[in-house]
């Protein structure tokens, strides 16, 4: 097994608890320190601190102003710059492509034997925010902003729910390029087709880049495999990540990261983290169909603001009408 160590500190301070003193009258009493629970701490890494593994992150350049700017803005200005992507830029070409994600497993050592233990890799990568059917859009025109990718694989789960812009009452992606361009509200970034809108963006650069996210959990790590140990059956190119206690450097604990033909056991089903989204999530709503003081009630202070979509809305109770404007029940 060939290993490079990795420091990883969980940055967490002790709380301690203080009464006010007024005036000299008595003295200060602090309350005992709270103790840190380690077990419960995630780390994070980016594949940055794995070089043989990892590629340089895809970088790219946004639109410049006006691009992006609202509609009735926009239309005073000869270019077309009324655009709603989330891709309003361009990604520079890559060069070079990391370890596939899904070939990355991990394991601690208990003293006798590999024990296999949850990982998650969330990539990431820019995307640039235009929304011309914002009134925001005037001062904003487009903004970068590094993200995750949310399309879905084995070992993740996600959507990329800005392109969910179609159907009736609940959204969904395009079932086709040519549902999309009939919209008649798509508008694709530089680098996007009408067939972008049917899927979520992946990551530009396919395998892990630098900055990319490696997630473990605290109290999944072991003690220190011993030198000369075999790499775990069907793994290799072992990766040792140390996490060290910054409130007690001595206390060093261990998790190992491996390549390999499945990469981990640990799935989007069976990791230890779920997702579900509500029932409701995708709803197409009006959002004049609450009454004021509702906790569901959204963009009603800021009515130029968020998807602007025209069609088909549903009121909570299912009945379906036609609006102008479209917002969701949930984000």
């Amino acid at each position: 097994m060939r290993s490079r160590p990795v420091l990883i500190g969980a940055a967490a301070a002790c709380l301690a608890a203080g009464a006010l003193q007024p005036a000299a009258a008595h003295p200060v009493r602090k309350a005992p320190a709270l103790p840190v629970v380690r077990d419960a701490s995630p780390v994070v890494l980016t594949g940055s601190a794995i070089p043989s593994w990892s590629a340089p992150a895809a970088a790219g350049v946004a639109q410049p102003y006006p691009s992006g700017v609202t509609a009735d803005y926009s239309s005073r200005l000869p270019g077309g710059f009324a655009v709603r992507t989330a891709h309003n830029g361009t990604i520079l070409p890559v060069v070079k492509q990391g370890v596939p994600v899904d070939q990355i497993a991990a394991y601690s050592w208990t003293g006798t034997a590999w024990r296999e233990v949850p990982v998650q890799v969330d990539e990431r990568f820019p995307y640039f925010l235009a929304n011309a059917r914002s009134d925001f859009g005037f001062y904003s025109g487009t903004d970068q902003e590094l993200t995750y990718a949310w399309g879905p694989t084995r070992h993740s789960t996600g959507e990329e729910a800005w392109k969910k812009m179609f159907g009736e009452c609940s959204a969904r992606y395009a079932v086709s390029a040519a549902e999309a361009k009939a919209a008649g509200f798509v508008t694709p970034g530089p680098q996007e087709t009408f067939a972008d809108y049917t899927h979520a963006m992946a990551d530009p650069v396919a395998g892990l880049d630098d900055d990319d996210e490696i997630a473990l959990q605290a109290r999944d790590s072991g003690s220190q495999a011993p030198p000369g140990t075999a790499a775990p059956k069907g793994a290799s190119d072992g990766q040792a990540v140390a996490i060290v206690d910054p409130l007690d450097p001595s206390n060093v604990r261990w998790t190992y990261l491996f390549r390999s033909a499945r990469g981990s056991s640990f799935t989007a089903s069976t990791g230890p983290v779920q997702m579900k989204r509500d029932l409701d999530a995708d709803q197409f709503i009006d959002r004049g169909s609450f009454t004021d003081g509702s906790t569901q009630k959204l963009g009603s202070s800021n009515t130029g603001y968020g998807p602007n979509l025209p069609g088909s809305v549903c009121d909570p109770d299912g009945a379906k009408r036609v609006g102008k404007d479209r917002s969701r029940a949930t984000g």
